[in-house]
């Protein structure tokens, strides 16, 4: 088909020696892949053109793109697109860090894009692929894990990813949290409700103790006796001593006190700081 400069489409024409083109203006020669147009009316020679698709051309000085639309044409349409794409295929998977997933990908693309052309490319690749791939089964037999393109042991590789991934989040902007990461607003506001919860369960928890605490110990499971010393009275027959005194207290007694002490298990809770 010829297409003139409005988009026009004219034929198809056959392309056959004394073939009739633009309403038998021209008469076609052909030889190969070329064409030479005979003007009818005056018997110039236009060309002769390589015809090959969307290649230009000007008859009677008007300008025509060519549309080759025989069926070897389509087929080396598709058998094009089948090579680009496998082309494209090719690059992807050399950057695939795991090279058996990479043959599987290719043996995809040669059954959905049977006519690709560039055989030689595919078969290195494979091979290629193959040899990583033997790599690869032998280093996980090992226990080796392939981090950034270097296989190394279970540990290094697993501190090797949290870094990885640390740098990643905090090049977004992002903080670690009690081992979350998130952003730093979400963080502020983790903190706050941390902080009201806290406080909300040390209220409910001190409520609680208030609540149930011994009485006689204040809780503390623990009473102790201050032992003050009774002064000496003078009396008809001489001087006399009141027994000493026994001051009893809660919890612990203090480490400077200037009495004797004696210490004890609260008998009101048995030693538990909650009452019975």
């Amino acid at each position: 088909m010829l297409i003139d400069e409005t988009g026009l489409g004219h034929g198809p024409y056959a392309l056959a020696r004394g073939g009739i083109v633009l309403g038998g203006a021209f008469t076609v020669e052909t030889r190969g892949a070329s064409a030479t147009f005979r003007a009818t009316a005056d018997g110039r020679n236009w060309g002769p053109f390589f015809l090959t698709n969307q290649a230009a051309l000007k008859l009677g000085g008007q300008s025509y793109e060519v549309l080759l639309t025989t069926p070897d044409f389509h087929d080396a349409i598709a058998a094009g697109a089948d090579t680009r794409h496998m082309e494209q295929v090719l690059a992807e998977v050399v950057t695939n860090d795991e090279a058996r997933a990479g043959i599987e990908i290719i043996a995809a693309a040669k059954a959905a894009h049977a006519r690709f052309r560039n055989t030689r490319a595919v078969e290195a690749a494979l091979g290629s692929l193959g040899r990583r791939a033997a790599e690869e089964e032998s280093m996980k037999a090992a226990g080796k894990v392939k981090v950034e393109g270097r296989w190394m042991d279970a540990g290094a590789a697993d501190k090797r990813l949290k870094e990885l991934e640390a740098a990643r989040m905090q090049a977004q902007g992002f903080v670690m949290e009690d081992g979350a990461w998130m952003s730093p607003e979400a963080a502020r506001e983790h903190r706050l409700e941390k902080a009201r919860e806290a406080a909300r369960i040390a209220a409910e928890e001190r409520r609680q103790f208030e609540q149930n605490k011994c009485r006689r110990c204040n809780g503390t499971g623990c009473i102790y006796f201050e032992i003050r010393p009774s002064q000496a009275a003078a009396g008809a027959r001489g001087g006399t001593r009141p027994p000493d005194l026994r001051i009893e207290k809660p919890g612990l007694p203090p480490k400077d006190s200037k009495y004797a002490i004696e210490r004890d298990a609260c008998p009101a809770c048995d030693g538990t700081g909650r009452r019975k």
